[in-house]
């Protein structure tokens, strides 16, 4: 580890492991475990991923989907 380097303070937990675990307390991050894995194919996580559209355009900083993007946010039409 470098001097940049931030080391990490948190510990891995599964809450169907530890119910009474307490983040107020410590640092937790949460993790499955190999009797309980996380599973990520609920209905909210559905809705969460990210699909490929970003609507600030794919093009470079300064490409004309961009342009366009910024005169539509601020109003100075395109």
């Amino acid at each position: 580890m470098t001097e940049l380097d931030t080391p990490d303070l948190s510990r891995s937990y599964c809450p169907l492991c530890e119910p009474d675990a307490d983040p107020t307390k410590e640092i937790l991050q949460v993790k499955g475990c190999a009797i309980h894995p996380i599973s990520l194919d609920g209905l909210d996580d559905q809705g969460a991923r990210f699909q490929g559209e970003c609507i600030g355009g794919q093009g470079e900083a300064g490409g004309m989907d961009n342009m366009l993007m910024c005169r539509l946010v601020h109003h100075r039409g395109a």
